[in-house]
């Protein structure tokens, strides 16, 4: 079974004339065009380590295949902002999963984007332990959860079409490294 020990997270924008393209900017832009990628399901197992995007890198090869949690938004409308973001919480008991929570928003900055998606992946973790939160809004800081989750996070972009361009893309990713 492949079970990944460690991850690391990178995010980019492209734009270009088609949308296949600005995604293969925004990958680029990632530095992850280079790998043959396979969405997953948003668990990130328990003790895997995360590394920075340098040293994850080292680890990977041209052409590999590399499994990934992929959050990514697209527009064609001129000055139109987007954003993605990946949430990442992980919980103090070391046997159980952490979460990637993706999501994406239009007319959002990317504080908005992200604090929304690490709210969703600390829900996601205390319903893992057990624990029923009730709404998002003071999820973060719910003493409840102090006990249950050792790190949450997110990473987020933000862009707009500028005029001329046909097409913007951004990502934000997990990547993992088995």
């Amino acid at each position: 079974m492949l079970k990944p020990k460690k991850f690391f997270l990178t995010k980019g924008s492209g734009t270009a004339e088609t949308k296949l393209l600005s995604f293969e900017a925004a990958l680029q832009d990632a530095k992850i065009a280079s790998y043959n990628l396979v969405k997953v399901s948003s668990i990130i197992p328990p003790n895997c380590q995360e590394i920075s995007r340098k040293e994850g890198l080292s680890y990977i090869d041209k052409g590999e295949i590399v499994y990934t949690v992929l959050a990514e938004n697209h527009t064609s409308q001129e000055d139109k902002k987007i954003s993605c973001a990946l949430g990442i919480a992980r919980s103090t008991d070391t046997e159980l999963q952490g979460y990637v929570y993706e999501h994406n928003d239009e007319d959002s900055n990317k504080e908005t984007t992200g604090k929304f998606a690490e709210k969703c992946a600390v829900s996601m973790v205390a319903n893992a332990a057990g624990l029923r939160i009730k709404g998002l809004e003071s999820i973060l800081n719910n003493e409840e959860l102090e006990n249950i989750i050792s790190e949450s996070k997110y990473i987020a972009i933000e862009n707009e079409l500028a005029h001329g361009d046909k097409y913007l893309t951004v990502i934000a990713a997990v990547i993992f490294i088995i």
